[in-house]
């Protein structure tokens, strides 16, 4: 997982729009076609589980990531989608 997250990293450094077409989502099969378009294969089971993530540290800090093997890699994405700063509503997914 921690290979998939640098690579995701990486596409969302250098494609801005990336993070909101992500956050747009209601589905994790939708997020699954995006980010193959853009070369990048993650299941929906992975969708599904850093979504997860994506809620626990909204709720309980990144402490909640204190048993998480790709505990950096993860925080990164978070800071690359920065979710506060995007004025668009999300889909129900995330």
């Amino acid at each position: 997982m921690e290979q998939k997250l640098l690579q995701l990293n990486e596409k969302l450094a250098s494609d801005s729009t990336l993070a909101l077409q992500i956050l747009e989502k209601e589905t994790a099969e939708e997020v699954q076609a995006l980010l193959s378009q853009v070369s990048l294969e993650f299941t929906t089971v992975e969708i599904t589980e850093l979504r997860g993530l994506m809620v626990k540290v909204t709720e309980l800090g990144e402490e909640a990531l204190a048993d998480v093997s790709y505990k950096e890699s993860f925080l990164q994405t978070l800071e690359l989608i920065n979710v506060s700063n995007i004025e668009t509503p999300v889909g129900q997914f995330w």
